[in-house]
Parts: C-alpha cells; sequence; structure tokens
C-alpha cells in the first residue's frame, strides 16, 4: 500500500483530474454496485456441493475482482502515468494494464499471482480430476502444445485472496491521496472495502462513516439480529483508529457499539487458542452496547476462572508447557482489572506447580477457582441486537 501511494502521490494531480472526471465516477459506482452484489450472492450460496462448483465460485469471484476493482484502480495508476486516458484503460484487456505495472516494476504488479490462474479467471475453463485437483486449460489464443496448468482449490482460493488484498491495498493508497476513496474519507483505512462488508455480506443499509479524531463511526441501518462476530470484523478494517463506534437503527431502535480497535487485532493475532480465548473476552469487556459492556465484569470472571480450571485439572499437556496459557489468564483478569481474580489464578498456578514438583499441597487454591467459576451469571449471547 506505501509503494502504490507514493506511485499515485507523484501523480497526486492527475490521479484527482481522473477522479473528477464523469466516466471514473460512473465506472466506481458500477464496480461497488456490482461487488456487492457477488458478496451477497456469496452469503446466500453457502457452501458448495462439489470439488467442481467450489472451483466454480472461486473462478467466478476471481473474474470479478478482475474485471472490477483490479481493471479500476490499475485503470488509475496507468492514466496518471502514461499517455492513455482513464476511458481508455477500461476499454483494454486487463492484461495489458498488469503489462504495464510489471514493466514499470510497480510494487502491486508482484502482488497479482501467477498469470495463468489470472487467464483461468477470465475464461473459466477448466476441468476437476478424479485427484481433486483443478486442470486450468489454456485458452483458445494460447499455445496448444504447453502443459495444462494445474492448481489446488486452495491454491486457487490463495489467488483470488491475493487479488482481493491487491485491490484493497491499492484502494487505500487511492484513498490517502485524493482525500476520498469510493466513498467516504477514513484514514488508512478501505471505505471501499468497508462498504462492500456492511452492505454485501451483512446486509446494512444507508451506511456512512465519519472520522472524529482517533475514532471511526459507521452510521448504518439493518434487520435484527446483529451478531458480535458481524462487527468484529469491521473493526479489523478501520486501519489505525482507536476505537470504532457503530450507530445501528434497527426496527425504529437505535443502539451504539464502541469497539476497542486495539483489542480487537489483538485478539485476532495471538498465538495459540487460551491466548486468543482470553483476550477475546478482554476485548468485548472493554467494548460497550448502548453503554454497557458488552460482556460484563462477572461474566468474564466466571469464564476465565474456568477456564484456568480446565489448564490446571484436565489439560494432559505437562505443566511446563500450559504456564503460558495460565499466565494469559491471569493477564486477561488484570487486564479487566479484577486483582481478586488475578490472585484466585496465581494461587492456582502455584497450586499446580507444587503438584508437578510430588508435592501434596492444601486444596485451598483450587476451592477458591472452583468458587467462583460455580457463581451464576447471565449468560453470554452471541447477538448484539437480538431479534
Amino acid at each position: 500500500m506505501s509503494s502504490h501511494h507514493s506511485l499515485l502521490a507523484a501523480h497526486a494531480d492527475a490521479v484527482i483530474e481522473i477522479t473528477e472526471s464523469d466516466a471514473f465516477s460512473q465506472r466506481a459506482a458500477d464496480t461497488l454496485d456490482d461487488l456487492l452484489h457477488a458478496a451477497r450472492m456469496a452469503v446466500t450460496q453457502g457452501d458448495p456441493e462439489s470439488q467442481r462448483q467450489l472451483a466454480t465460485d472461486l473462478l467466478d469471484f476471481g473474474h470479478r475482482l478482475v474485471e472490477q476493482p483490479l481493471k479500476l484502480h490499475l485503470g488509475i495508476a496507468c492514466a496518471a502515468t502514461t499517455d492513455w486516458t482513464f476511458g481508455s484503460t477500461q476499454g483494454r484487456d486487463v492484461k495489458a494494464l498488469v503489462q504495464i505495472a510489471e514493466q514499470k516494476n510497480w510494487c502491486i504488479g508482484s502482488l497479482l499471482g501467477r498469470p495463468d490462474i489470472r487467464n483461468a479467471f477470465a475464461h473459466r475453463d477448466y476441468s476437476v480430476r478424479g485427484d481433486g485437483l483443478i486442470e486450468l486449460r489454456p485458452s483458445r489464443h494460447s499455445a496448444q502444445s504447453r502443459p495444462v496448468p494445474v492448481v489446488s482449490s486452495e491454491e486457487l482460493c490463495d489467488a483470488v485472496l491475493a487479488i482481493s488484498e491487491a485491490c484493497g491495498a491499492m484502494d487505500m493508497a487511492y484513498a490517502l491521496v485524493t482525500g476520498h476513496s469510493v466513498t467516504d474519507p477514513i484514514e488508512g483505512a478501505s471505505p471501499f472495502l468497508i462498504h462492500t462488508v456492511a452492505n454485501g455480506l451483512l446486509e446494512w443499509e444507508e451506511i456512512a462513516l465519519h472520522q472524529i479524531d482517533d475514532a471511526v463511526i459507521i452510521d448504518a441501518c439493518c434487520t435484527p439480529p446483529v451478531k458480535f462476530a458481524a462487527v468484529g470484523t469491521l473493526a479489523s478494517l478501520v486501519g489505525d483508529a482507536e476505537h470504532l463506534t457503530i450507530r445501528l437503527t434497527a426496527d425504529d431502535a437505535r443502539h451504539e457499539i464502541q469497539l476497542p480497535v486495539r483489542g480487537l487485532k489483538e485478539w485476532s493475532h495471538f498465538e495459540g487458542e487460551v491466548a486468543r480465548s482470553t483476550a477475546f473476552w478482554v476485548a468485548w469487556h472493554q467494548a460497550t452496547i448502548d453503554g454497557a459492556p458488552a460482556f460484563t465484569a462477572a461474566q468474564v470472571r466466571k469464564a476465565l476462572a474456568v477456564q484456568t480450571l480446565e489448564l490446571i485439572m484436565d489439560d494432559p499437556r505437562p505443566f511446563s508447557e500450559t504456564k503460558h496459557d495460565l499466565a494469559s489468564a491471569r493477564s486477561a483478569a488484570n487486564g479487566i482489572g479484577d486483582r481478586s481474580l488475578a490472585k484466585a489464578i496465581a494461587g492456582g498456578i502455584g497450586w499446580k506447580a507444587r503438584v508437578e514438583a510430588g508435592h501434596r499441597p492444601e486444596s485451598d487454591p483450587i476451592d477458591r477457582l472452583i468458587e467462583i467459576a460455580a457463581t451464576e451469571v447471565e449468560p453470554v449471547t452471541e447477538w448484539i441486537v437480538p431479534e
């Protein structure tokens, strides 16, 4: 993104002139509309019924990405740095735009993957072998003597994701140079991707984006229910903002969700199931729904106590391997400001260490954790806005 930003910034006047043209406005609107439709179709299709259907879906998604946002953003860069007009770039084959990116050593060119897969996106001429591998037959313009490329469904999926990420990087770079994306400006983020997720995947409507200081604000209308996972996904798209505020109107009721962006990103990047789980509890305790914690202190306290007991009493791994996970639980207790729970977890760790050393310590530390774990609390729900 940084490299592509440098490229566009060096031709900022030309880029801005391009994006102020009627041809660009209509092309950008059509691109966004087609991608939102594709996202909605992806959600409603469900799981593919066969390997061939999976390959068909992946090739179709790749085709839309190549012919829509990739062509749009490479067209901007090519029109700004050559004597082509933006309109002429959109009338050319994407291959010609990719070749310019490669000839000029644009960093983005190295992210566009294998040309035979991009060709397969365009022609979708393929077959699935008995071993599950996908043969990408050469196009009618290719030399028939060349060997037929073969890929796995995983490689094909990686290619689709690579194109998606490249388009996202170009969109962020474009937003930083022009002060706006296909929609509104969000510093260091991709409004294009935010709109794609919010409208295409979550099916929210009337979406507006704002930025005030270190907070990003999303206003939208939705149809209940809304899950925690839905807004957690949006938090990963808002760049370096400290906070994300989502103001949802649902069935004439208004809800405000405040999310700690850094905490949610740290949760998703932690290594190990226990570290991610404990960070998850802390992040959602710091989040608020209509002014109240998404997960209450009592809910998090009980969850961490239960998890600690499972690690101490039921985990078959050696203590040397569970110590790190137990330390994560203790850190999470400190993260929600519960010193009493942190002390109880520390006591449980000490009890386990003495047992592993061959001692028979008193059960008081374990009894304390059992007492906390047995506390009755309101059950945790997965819904931010229930049905």
